[in-house]
């Protein structure tokens, strides 16, 4: 493992930096693209600390949030697989990060490419450290958080924001997120494919014993 030196509406563009966003009916969603630069499918990775979040009675107990990330298949004799980072923010608090689920890719120059992601890991690097892995081939991937912060402390029921981030060199940079509600109804949010990611699926409802 790396170590620092210091600390998921969309339109897809394909030759100049772009964004696009629009809000639906309850949920705020958003994709950025930006210009190209220079284990196995199916592992489930769980973000979790042998805690249970029903220690918290605002979030439902038994609930979780599981994102499911399909990494596009590209045929290129220059394809390398991508650098991406999955992480919960809280919309309360500007820029606030609950919990910093997944990275994968440990080489700190690509992970600077993840310009959303890069300057929140910069102060938080033994938390990123910890749950950074090797980059990962095409394929289907399912992160799952917990209810707990990156501290170990379950969260209050409410609105969070997920963030996907993936860039990928002589690829794109794709930024995807999506609000959603964490209470004691089942949800779920699927967020149009793009270049690199084939899809992602965000569901919040009862842990699967």
């Amino acid at each position: 493992m790396k170590h620092r030196t210091s600390g998921c509406c969309m339109l897809l563009a394909f030759a100049a930096i772009g964004f696009t966003g629009c809000a639906g009916a309850s949920h705020d969603h958003r994709m950025y693209v930006y210009q190209p630069h220079d284990p196995m499918p199916g592992e489930i990775f769980v973000a979790a600390d042998g805690k249970d979040a029903k220690a918290n009675p605002n979030w439902p107990a038994g609930f979780q949030l599981d994102i499911d990330v399909e990494i596009a298949s590209v045929k290129s004799s220059k394809y390398r697989r991508p650098y991406v980072a999955v992480w919960i923010e809280n919309p309360a608090q500007k820029k606030k990060v609950v919990r910093f689920l997944t990275v994968w890719g440990k080489e700190i120059k690509w992970q600077n490419s993840l310009r959303a992601f890069s300057p929140l890991a910069k102060f938080n690097g033994v938390v990123v450290d910890a749950v950074t892995r090797p980059t990962r081939p095409p394929g289907e991937y399912t992160v799952t958080w917990d209810g707990l912060d990156d501290k170990g402390n379950a969260v209050a029921a409410g609105d969070y924001i997920v963030h996907v981030e993936v860039s990928r060199e002589h690829g794109t940079r794709v930024h995807m997120t999506e609000t959603i509600t964490c209470n004691d109804q089942k949800q779920e949010e699927k967020l149009e494919g793009n270049l690199e990611v084939s899809s992602v699926v965000i569901r919040f409802g009862p842990r699967k014993e």
